[in-house]
């Protein structure tokens, strides 16, 4: 659901900030070309009551040129009445100027003929403040749109991710043991389509893999129980043998041991090779089953003088898959007795927690996050056997 939201919510940011770029370029331009035009509007009109003036003033000087009340007209005949001119016209050479007066604008045109120097100023105020107007109706019409613009944006983010949110649910629906659906099936967009085919031929590819992995160690831990089979049963037969030496009866009865331990180790192979499988659950003894696991290492143990303890009470019992505990058990107990050459050996139960501790160099915080990575060997490991495979087996 996060997925969704984090996708449909940038998707309208994107949606929004695009509509607001344009509408904000769109309203520069028409404030640029509203400026220009009145510009543009305002020196025609002062220029036409300028020429009007001077006609006026040649065909009848002697009444007063009629103008705009925001207009004012001056005709400077020499330089006495030049000088009688205001200040901020007097130095004015002929053509357009914007000058201010004041906190107002003006726009003033500026004409020399034989009958002297003609002059017309303009009050823009008005026009400012329909600028102002303008501007402020530009504003608002960016902000309305900026907030339309993210509630149609949300809107339509949402139907947008809306196929990308379907693809991420089937995906994460899947697991072990289901159909293999296509996930590309009901979509109609391209670009979701083949991203769904994609993530079809990827699980394919995985599935074959992972098919191939179990059938290959089912293989392995059904070709090894015939020779186990035929090894046991070899060692009973000698076992029953009256002839047989003392010395040969432990070692047929070693072999014997030997053999029961490589089924136990094919059974569990067989029960890695069941995946996702439900497992046999069984009420198993916990001591039994972990002293069955500790058997191939206790020879090794006390070899280095190291001691084994187990405290576990024989009546502690789970609910569990024998083969499950019993392959925890092996290669916990496998990793102790190689890593640990003085000390103790230790396995407590208590409060439905089965522990192994051992006396050996440990593990340093930096190795910590790795130590169930398939093959990887910490530095304790340097000049000691293994390759890496069995907590991640305990996995």
């Amino acid at each position: 659901m996060s997925l969704r939201r984090d996708l449909r919510r940038r998707v309208a940011v994107g949606i929004a900030a695009l509509v607001v770029v344009a509408v904000a370029a769109h309203s520069i331009f028409l404030l640029s070309a509203f400026e220009q035009l009145e510009v543009a509007l305002i020196d025609t009109v002062v220029g036409e009551e300028l020429q009007r003036f001077i006609a006026h003033s040649r065909n009848a000087p002697w009444r007063t040129p009629e103008v705009s009340e925001r207009m004012t007209a001056y005709l400077a005949r020499d330089a006495a009445s030049r000088a009688a001119l205001p200040a901020y016209l007097r130095d004015l050479p002929p053509g357009l100027h914007e000058i201010r007066i004041g906190d107002r604008e003006h726009h003033a045109a500026i004409r020399d003929e034989p009958e002297g120097r003609f002059y017309m100023l303009y009050d823009v105020s008005a026009h400012d403040e329909r600028e102002q107007r303008f501007v402020m109706v530009l504003v608002a019409g960016t902000v309305a749109t900026l907030l339309a613009a993210v509630a149609l944006g949300y809107w339509a983010a949402g139907r947008l991710v809306r196929p990308v949110h379907e693809l991420a649910r089937r995906v994460q629906g899947l697991g072990a043991g289901q159909p293999a659906t296509p996930l590309a099936h009901g979509f109609v967009d391209e670009d979701v389509k083949g991203l769904a085919a994609a993530f079809d031929g990827y699980f394919e590819k995985v599935a074959v893999f992972i098919r191939r992995e179990q059938e290959f160690t089912a293989n392995v831990s059904h070709e090894l129980r015939t020779p186990l089979t035929s090894i046991g049963t070899s060692c009973e037969l000698l076992l029953q043998e009256a002839t047989l030496s003392d010395a040969g009866r432990r070692r047929v009865q070693a072999i014997g041991r030997a053999a029961e331990r490589l089924t136990s180790a094919a059974d569990s192979l067989l029960f890695l090779a069941r995946g996702g499988e439900p497992p046999r659950m069984e009420e198993v003894c916990i001591r039994e089953c972990v002293e069955d696991a500790a058997e191939p290492v206790r020879e090794l143990l006390q070899g280095k003088g190291v001691a084994f303890e187990m405290n576990v009470h024989q009546t502690a019992v789970v609910c569990t898959d024998w083969h499950a505990l019993y392959l925890v058990a092996s290669n916990l107990l496998r990793n102790a007795a190689s890593y640990t050459d003085r000390g103790a050996v230790r396995i407590d139960y208590g409060d439905g927690r089965l522990s192994f501790e051992d006396s050996g160099p440990g593990i340093g915080p930096e190795e910590l996050p790795r130590i169930f990575d398939r093959h990887y060997r910490g530095d304790a490991s340097a000049g000691r056997d293994g390759c890496g495979l069995g907590l991640a087996i305990v996995r």
